[in-house]
């Protein structure tokens, strides 16, 4: 087993017995490491971690999520044999019995690797999933000020300063699908965040003229994605992001 790795833990104003049941396995185990704070939402957590890692590559994780027993072993094999910068995996809502591990493993340059993110949709834009030098992101943090879609705002940044990436198509990530997420409630004020991100997509093609029409692909997308979840919802937030998405 791979055991050469720490592990930080953000209690973000848990109110659960949370960080009762992190403190027990922190007792018996030196690698993990618990930070308290009051509720500042995930990206604040992130960024803490971020700021406390010692290692060389970092991954994150939510709470509420698992990894397979063989996630950091795989990845972290994955990027030293290809020297990328970063590696990425699939993720999956169920846990896989048997991992392939033998399936064929790609290799990208900044710009093909966005045209599997916003074109061939291989993998999407998540920070879990992946495996980051810790060098390469050490500049990069999380916008405390959006509250949906911020992880996709880091890792553009991400690959933006890679020149290699790595990727295995092997669900080594389990997400919890959580009828309480942030994707999963009633629109309200935070998905106005979801058009600051599309304005900010756009704008970061500025950087990569030979891209813009994949950064314009995704900015579509998300305003696309806005139209019908805010028709399919009734409250006032809904109709005002439809109507400044889609006016007529």
């Amino acid at each position: 087993l791979f055991r050469s790795f720490e592990i930080i833990i953000v209690n973000d104003g848990s109110t659960d017995k949370s960080l009762e049941i992190c403190t027990k396995y922190a007792e018996n185990e030196s690698r993990i490491h618990i930070v308290n704070q009051e509720n500042k939402g995930v990206s604040s957590a992130r960024n803490k971690g971020l700021k406390m890692a010692k290692g060389d590559y970092i991954c994150f994780i939510d709470g509420d999520d698992y990894i397979d027993v063989d996630y950091l072993k795989i990845m972290y094999n994955n990027i030293v044999i290809t020297d990328s910068d970063i590696a990425i995996c699939k993720w999956s809502r169920n846990q896989i019995s048997t991992i392939e591990t033998d399936k064929k493993i790609f290799t990208w340059n900044r710009n093909q690797a966005f045209y599997e993110l916003f074109k061939s949709r291989t993998f999407d834009g998540a920070v879990c999933c992946k495996l980051y030098k810790k060098q390469l992101i050490s500049d990069i943090t999380f916008s405390k000020n959006i509250r949906l879609g911020e992880d996709q705002i880091f890792v553009i940044q991400a690959i933006e300063k890679s020149e290699k990436i790595v990727f295995q198509d092997i669900p080594l990530y389990i997400y919890r699908y959580r009828e309480t997420s942030a994707m999963n409630t009633v629109i309200d004020e935070r998905y106005w965040d979801a058009v600051y991100r599309a304005e900010w997509i756009v704008r970061e093609a500025d950087k990569f003229p030979e891209l813009r029409p994949l950064f314009k692909q995704e900015e579509i997308s998300i305003y696309i994605y806005l139209v019908i979840v805010s028709y399919q919802n009734s409250t006032e937030v809904a109709t005002a992001i439809a109507k400044f998405v889609y006016p007529r």
